[in-house]
């Protein structure tokens, strides 16, 4: 609350500043030609608020110039996104990206009057002094997505809904906000440049023209104003609307594969290495190396840090691939990976039901290794060894033939890890478990 009342007392302050200083230098240059004064501007605005033509004129450039925004907008996700999705898309869209920021707004302008006339001229302008910007944030945000998120959807074969809105989502937010913050300024900026250009009738372009003509200097000051506030309050309502829309959490889509009463018995799957070789760089991590598990016991993996057992599991999952060597693995398979892989703003129940799960499912599964309080919380408001356990759940509930488990452990006392033991011996399905740990 503080700290809201102190940004309101400084935008204040900032405000009286700069009006305190229009007032000195209307005063020192004494012409209103030149410079009209803020009691002029205020009366030239209250003397335009009176007409009927203003509100004309306003919703009518307002009506252009949002549309333009708006489809621009649109336009420059989903080229980002295809861009992201296709390089070539990329190569094709880059030279026209390019040409939308260099050349200038007035060239635009004038092709659009040959070619359409006045009266589309504000919306076509927004919408290309839009769309490159948002194609930009678009493609760059998709690009800073968490790639270890990503291989976690792949192993859980993640619904595409859910893939967008809590993988995806989080990592355009900030990027997609900070982009029509800017665009909106631009586009009414270049809007209004482009009324006055072509002369479009109704619009605060055309009122901006005539006050020009009779050098009525405090009227441009009063539309000035006018463009300044609408724009401001589009920001707002844009920012407001964008922000309801990256935070709401709808149900995770279900996968028929995932049923809501607990499987038991399910048949043990045999992995099969057979002399394979993975290194890294120069560094080689297996050696020929063979090996066969099935079942649930004696599938432990141990040895110190970096003697290949994360190496193992990413092979079994098919997240990395061998130099030499065959591997065979008939299952299905989920995984505790080395990182916990949540999505931190949302609770451990969305996490385990992104993936397919039921909510009843995961609910029931996650209040045997935590309260209750604790799962309806953000993960990143979780201690670390409670969000072992959400990654736990996650991997188990899945009910995969193969489950593997890499450190599953870490960051638990001694009573947790016997109360998540007896969690994965009532609930795991998997018909082969190998675990990865120091234990």
């Amino acid at each position: 609350m503080f700290s809201n009342n102190k940004k309101i007392i400084q935008t204040i302050l900032a405000v009286t500043f700069w009006v305190a200083a229009w007032f000195t230098l209307a005063a020192i240059t004494s012409n209103r030609l030149l410079i009209a004064s803020p009691l002029d501007t205020l009366i030239a605005l209250c003397g335009a608020l009176i007409k009927r033509s203003t509100y004309i004129s306003v919703f009518s450039s307002l009506l252009r110039i949002l549309s333009g925004l708006i489809i621009g907008a649109v336009c420059g996700i989903f080229f980002g996104i295809l861009a992201y999705r296709y390089q070539y898309a990329a190569i094709i869209i880059g030279p026209l990206v390019t040409v939308c920021k260099a050349v200038p707004v007035a060239a635009f302008a004038v092709i659009i009057l040959i070619w359409w006339g006045p009266s589309a001229l504000s919306f076509i302008i927004s919408m290309i002094v839009v769309w490159p910007t948002m194609y930009h944030n678009t493609l760059e945000g998709l690009k800073a997505t968490d790639k270890k998120m990503l291989e976690m959807a792949g192993i859980f074969h993640m619904p595409v809904k859910n893939r967008i809105l809590y993988i995806y989502r989080p990592a355009l937010k900030s990027s997609i906000l900070s982009g029509m913050k800017s665009s909106c300024g631009m586009s009414f900026k270049a809007g209004v440049a482009a009324e006055v250009i072509g002369l479009t009738n109704n619009s605060i372009g055309e009122q901006l023209y005539i006050s020009k003509v009779y050098f009525d200097t405090a009227g441009v000051f009063a539309w000035a104003i006018i463009v300044i506030l609408f724009s401001f309050l589009c920001e707002k309502i844009i920012t407001l609307c964008m922000n309801m829309l990256m935070n709401v959490t709808p149900r995770c889509s279900r996968k028929e594969m995932i049923s809501d009463v607990h499987v038991t018995g399910s048949e043990s799957k045999k992995v099969v290495f057979s002399n394979v070789t993975k290194s890294f760089g120069e560094k080689i991590v297996l050696n020929g190396y063979s090996n066969v598990f099935v079942g649930k016991t004696d599938n432990c993996l141990n040895g110190p840090s970096g003697s290949g057992k994360t190496t193992i599991l990413r092979l079994i999952a098919g997240l990395e691939k061998p130099e030499m060597g065959e591997i065979l693995c008939d299952g299905s398979v989920s995984m505790v990976f080395q990182e916990d892989r949540l999505a931190e703003d949302y609770s451990p129940i969305i996490n385990v039901t992104m993936t397919g799960v039921g909510e009843d499912v995961a609910k029931e599964a996650l209040l045997m290794v935590l309260d209750e309080e604790s799962i309806y919380k953000a993960c990143r408001e979780l201690s670390g060894g409670m969000k072992r356990r959400v990654a736990l759940v996650r991997a188990v509930e899945y009910h995969a033939d193969i489950l593997l488990l890499d450190e599953p452990y870490t960051g638990m006392d001694r009573d947790t890890i016997e109360k998540v033991r007896e969690y994965i011996e009532k609930r795991c399905v998997a018909g082969t478990v190998i675990t990865a740990s120091h234990i």
